[in-house]
């Protein structure tokens, strides 16, 4: 078997027309991993990487605002955040370590002048309370 070793900055991948639909490489202030899906009218769609350490998926809007995130959504803390079509805050499920989970609920257009929570959930092990 032959080994090969191809050292790169990034890998694109390209369709039958030669259209890039997906890059792999480094990308970011912290040179961090990331795999990239473009859809057809060249929009970054899909991002899946490890940013600053910390593994997460993101799915973004046509205007590339982010509108769900998966894996590490703040400093220290995994979860799930859902945003609207402008990509501003909409709910966050929180988990970190040492804290309860928590499900907080914002107010799209009151964000933009500063967050507004209009629902919280917390949970600890197997209590919850709203």
């Amino acid at each position: 078997m032959v080994e090969k070793t191809v050292v790169a900055r990034e890998f694109l991948l390209k369709d039958s027309q030669g259209d890039t639909r997906g890059r792999l490489g480094f990308y970011g202030s912290d040179d961090s991993p990331r795999i990239r899906l473009i859809d057809s009218v060249y929009h970054e769609r899909v991002s899946i990487g490890i940013a600053n350490d910390h593994p997460g998926v993101g799915l973004l809007n046509s205007n590339a605002s982010t509108s769900l995130i998966i894996g590490c959504i703040f400093p220290e803390t995994s979860g799930v955040m859902i945003n609207d079509e402008r990509g501003l805050l909409g709910t966050t499920l929180e988990v970190r370590p040492g804290y309860p989970g928590k499900i907080n609920i914002y107010d799209p257009e009151v964000e933009e002048r500063g967050i507004e929570i209009l629902c919280n959930v917390c949970w600890t092990n197997s209590q919850s309370q709203q």
